[in-house]
């Protein structure tokens, strides 16, 4: 029966926390709406994100490239020195050559004459000596020649998969910054709609000049801790970008600290908000009139009256009490397990009672604390301050 008792006091848990998370509340707990240009400001940033990326690539390639080029270079210039060797090899073996046959027919012929001599037969020898072994040195040449075009022709391979794949980056490159491009036009577009939207909307408080003008200071000063709000959002979201693009554990802790006082910056733009919007809504005149203003239709506000609590906001409350009784509930169920299994004694009974309570006292905790976790979750999936 306590185990029944405890998980079902867990779901319920998990039910209440969903009810009182999943909405598009913000971080100091004041609805804030997602702005027209919101979803493409987002998207630009990641575009942003990716361009940056393709850029790094690029350099990287370029790198790659310059270094395949300088051994290149290097491997044409060996080439080249080891073919004018070559040539010259050759040259002096076939200078030898042609010395050795002059010297073998002047020894052919005097060869069973009186001309018949030591020293032509030696000349005749010490040609052929020196012809072979320049023969050796030509062939050395050759293969060292050979060797070198080997290299050579794998370093040029290597260069031109570089150089193509610099262009590839290249051309990912500039496909990023066209889409970037476009979709900060699809964002001044979205702006200068709510431009004209907003100028309409003036032009309609112009029907009772006295309300407008008390009014309309009101909303100017909304308007103004709105945009101060969307630009500490809009920094909050950048620093949050660093961080989830960065790997290190430690970085992107120290990246998340940070973040911290961009956030606080954002609590503090969405409290003056809300107050100024109080201001704005006691004005009785808005029910009465049904006059619309940017800021409060922005805000989706109705009437000029504070709203009674809803059904949604009564189950906030009372999940926040819940969460809070049943993690009281499950560390002391906890301990009074631990206690019963400490003092069991060798007592089967109690042993197994302990056990017991202990074990569905820990799930009953685990599962609180994963309840927020699951949220947050369902909330990065489906859900944007």
């Amino acid at each position: 029966m306590k185990k029944y008792l405890i998980v079902a006091v867990s779901v319920l848990a998990i039910l209440f926390v969903l009810l009182n998370r999943m909405d598009t509340t913000s971080a100091v707990g004041i609805s804030l709406p997602i702005s027209p240009i919101s979803s493409t400001s987002t998207q630009l940033v990641g575009a942003k994100l990716m361009r940056d990326n393709a850029a790094k690539e690029l350099v990287d390639k370029q790198e790659a490239a310059r270094v395949n080029n300088e051994n290149f270079q290097k491997a044409d210039v060996d080439f080249k020195s080891k073919e004018g060797i070559a040539a010259q090899k050759k040259n002096e073996y076939d200078s030898a050559k042609s010395e050795y046959e002059k010297a073998r027919k002047s020894y052919d012929a005097a060869v069973g004459t009186p001309n018949m001599n030591d020293e032509i037969s030696q000349q005749r020898y010490a040609a052929e000596d020196k012809m072979n072994k320049l023969k050796k040195e030509n062939e050395d040449a050759i293969s060292n020649l050979q060797t070198a075009k080997t290299a050579r022709d794998k370093l040029s391979t290597d260069k031109a998969g570089a150089d193509a794949l610099v262009e590839t980056a290249k051309k990912n490159l500039d496909d990023l910054e066209k889409s970037a491009g476009y979709q900060k036009s699809q964002i001044i577009e979205k702006y200068d709609l709510l431009s004209k939207a907003n100028t309409q909307q003036q032009g309609e408080i112009g029907k009772n000049r006295e309300l407008a003008d008390e009014v309309k200071n009101m909303q100017k000063d909304a308007n103004k801790k709105y945009g101060v709000f969307l630009d500490a959002k809009r920094d909050l979201e950048l620093c949050m970008v660093d961080v989830n693009a960065e790997k290190n554990a430690d970085k992107k802790k120290a990246l998340t600290e940070a973040c911290k006082p961009k956030e606080d910056a954002m609590t503090a733009a969405g409290e003056a908000v809300r107050k100024v919007l109080a201001d704005l809504t006691a004005q009785e005149q808005i029910n009465n009139r049904n006059y619309t203003f940017p800021v409060s239709k922005m805000l989706n506000l109705k009437g000029g009256k504070a709203a009674a609590p809803t059904v949604k906001e009564v189950v906030n409350k009372v999940g926040d009490w819940m969460i809070t009784l049943v993690g009281s509930l499950a560390v002391t169920t906890l301990i009074i397990g631990g206690i019963i299994l400490v003092t069991s004694a060798g007592n089967e009974e109690r042993l197994t009672t302990g056990k017991t309570i202990f074990s569905y006292s820990l799930i009953g905790v685990v599962v609180t604390l994963l309840a927020y976790g699951i949220v947050a979750f369902i909330q990065s999936l489906f859900f944007t301050i």
